[in-house]
């Protein structure tokens, strides 16, 4: 993966956010769906600075399936709950000043459930927020509203028509492109609008949940493909500035041995207070496999990928396998952890005023009840937190809807956490992606496999 070569200003105790006007940067705007693809929380006296994508936004997935090729920083989230369109239109200028490329608009569902606001209103402001972003050399992504069930005949004729419009401006309007996920996560069984069964939150009616967020990711990403380039493939790969070693991998990464090679790593099944558990089989040198927590019985098989076999037909180091299997006795969410060795300024290999991030690629195979995966980055002398966080552990919807689908399928995904900049008294980074279970929620409890190769801490240029 290339290094970041974007300017870069300091905000939030640390956390760095990429001004770029390159051809693949993006914001996104909006209401509360565009809301909920990120959350961000300041620092305060007693906790961190912690920032993070979730997964039950769009947007998140749509970065991870591109292979980080859409450049997604999550302080470029302007969307805000309950707004409508007069208000999301006050916002545009925040999006130029950003200096992205590209911004995702999806806008209107206030307006259609509670606002009132007129057809020709909402037209006419959806239209001036496009054209004042083009005017400022930004491309628009235009998306459609998601359905909303539970609408009287008024507001889903409302609906249908500001889709229709929808579709005709981006069909016939220069710099504007049409995002259209209408017709995969509609519900065609009923002449109520409304998301497929299962595919909302819980709680309500119109936010999507994982499943439709996953869905509506996909369409996303094949919506941007063609204006961005590349190959779509998920892998990491370093920089061309890199140095390759057969031991340490990328010379650019910070970490020891980011090529994943060895069997020589260490295996926990009582870390965190964990118990019941059993690991077995081979973790690569110097990282560390444990589950962490809870006392629902986990069996854990480690094992290497060598040669890999995401790469078509190229060698490039190893990658680590983890297969999992939980029983339903115990309850609660589980963890199992894959720790990268600590990051320290002791050694040298960063210092204060450095800016930092962590990545790695994912395939992750047919996931059972299982709430996602987190590639955490913490700072320790601050205990800042970001992390690529497709799941949402602690969501108040964190249910069988905050669950990833069940149907077996392989998601192939590359994360990068935001950027960290390093504080005054810094001593070390600590890297670790996290599997986030639930074993409890049906009688096959969870289970899955996830390869993780490219796992690397980084500084950026």
């Amino acid at each position: 993966m290339s290094a970041l070569n974007s300017e870069m200003i300091d905000v939030a105790g640390g956390v760095t956010k990429v001004m770029a006007g390159a051809s693949n940067t993006f914001a996104v705007l909006g209401d509360s769906v565009t809301q909920q693809n990120t959350t961000y929380e300041a620092p305060s006296a007693s906790a961190a600075t912690s920032i993070a994508f979730r997964n039950d936004g769009y947007m998140s997935w749509a970065v991870a399936l591109s292979g980080q090729q859409i450049q997604f920083d999550p302080l470029n989230n302007y969307g805000v709950g309950g707004d409508i369109l007069s208000g999301i239109a006050t916002r545009v200028p925040l999006v130029l000043a950003s200096g992205v490329g590209n911004c995702v608009v999806l806008a209107g569902h206030n307006d259609v459930t509670t606002a009132g606001t007129s057809y020709a209103d909402m037209v006419s402001q959806l239209q001036g927020i496009c054209e004042t972003l083009i005017a400022g050399n930004v491309r628009v992504f235009l998306a459609t509203l998601v359905p909303i069930s539970g609408l009287d005949s008024t507001k889903r004729s409302k609906l249908a028509s500001f889709n229709a419009w929808i579709r005709r401006y981006a069909a016939t309007t220069r710099g504007v492109v049409l995002i259209d996920w209408w017709p995969y996560i509609n519900d065609f069984t009923t002449t109520n609008f409304q998301q497929r069964p299962d595919f909302t939150r819980l709680t309500d009616t119109v936010h999507p949940g994982v499943k439709s967020a996953y869905l509506m990711g996909v369409i996303t990403e094949a919506a941007i493909r063609p204006f961005i380039g590349g190959s779509g493939q998920t892998f990491v790969l370093g920089s061309q500035n890199d140095t390759f070693s057969a031991t340490q991998g990328f010379q650019a990464a910070l970490n020891a041995n980011s090529a994943m090679k060895g069997t020589g790593g260490s295996k926990s099944a009582t870390a965190g207070g964990a118990t019941n558990s059993t690991i077995t089989g081979d973790v690569a040198d110097s990282f560390t496999v444990q589950k962490y927590g809870g006392a629902a019985f986990c069996d854990i098989v480690c094992s290497k990928e060598t040669p890999r076999t995401d790469l078509n037909g190229l060698s490039n180091g190893s990658r680590q396998v983890i297969a999992f299997t939980t029983t339903q006795s115990g309850g609660g969410s589980t963890q199992i952890q894959m720790n990268m060795p600590d990051v320290t300024t002791a050694s040298g290999a960063y210092a204060a005023g450095d800016v930092l991030f962590a990545e790695c690629n994912i395939e992750l195979i047919n996931p059972v009840n299982m709430y996602g995966v987190v590639l955490l980055l913490t700072e320790t002398h601050t205990n800042l937190q970001v992390g690529y966080a497709l799941a949402y552990p602690g969501n108040s919807n964190n249910t069988a809807n905050a669950l990833m689908e069940n149907t077996p399928r392989t998601y192939k995904l590359s994360y990068r956490t935001p950027l960290i900049t390093a504080q005054p008294g810094s001593t070390k980074m600590v890297a670790q992606i996290q599997i986030l279970l639930h074993p409890s929620i049906a009688p096959e409890g969870a289970s899955g496999t996830i390869k993780v190769g490219d796992f690397a801490m980084r500084k950026a240029a």
